[in-house]
């Protein structure tokens, strides 16, 4: 796989959970499918910056708002496909396979992750299988996709409207530290 894919982590307070969401998207960067991490932080008071830039991340300052953390990311992204994850975010070890095949198999769709855990998890899953995705599940869109939705800045709400049924679903889940396991 060549290196496709500028992962896009919005950020606030979130020195906590950035190491363990580093190490969940290494198997992406052994891939070769992660070109870059960009991390756009809407105003940390605590080590965010710090781990950040140990973990060899391009950082961006912004408001803490998820459209204008994302459409700072994705101006930044120099890949042709864009990964937007929450900072606790822990994909499975198998995402790089699922992302690749998908880039490959569905190189017009957008993508999520199915989430895994507790009844919050359930609902949101529900929400998404009806045409209601959340950034939670994350987002794997094409820089084009992106453009033809109006820019970054809209992306999530406008991307959403569009595709609604047809945003395709990996099949590898995604669980997020802020949310409790029954697992």
């Amino acid at each position: 796989m060549t290196a496709q894919i500028s992962i896009v982590l919005p950020t606030l307070n979130a020195a906590e959970h950035l190491p363990a969401t580093a190490d969940a998207l290494l198997p992406g960067l052994s891939a070769g499918l992660v070109r870059e991490l960009i991390v756009c932080d809407g105003g940390s008071t605590d080590a965010t910056p710090r781990v950040a830039d140990a973990l060899g991340a391009e950082w961006h300052d912004c408001a803490p708002h998820l459209p204008q953390q994302f459409a700072a990311g994705a101006a930044a992204a120099k890949a042709e496909w864009i990964l937007l994850l929450r900072s606790d975010a822990r994909p499975d070890p198998r995402w790089p396979d699922a992302v690749g095949a998908h880039m490959a198999t569905h190189p017009d769709r957008a993508a999520r992750f199915r989430l895994a855990g507790g009844a919050l998890a359930a609902a949101l899953n529900l929400r998404a299988a009806l045409g209601r995705p959340d950034p939670r599940h994350g987002l794997l869109v094409r820089r084009n996709q992106l453009d033809d939705a109006g820019g970054a800045q809209q992306a999530w709400a406008a991307l959403r409207r569009q595709l609604r049924h047809r945003m395709e679903v990996l099949p590898v889940p995604l669980r997020l530290d802020a949310q409790p396991s029954s697992n």
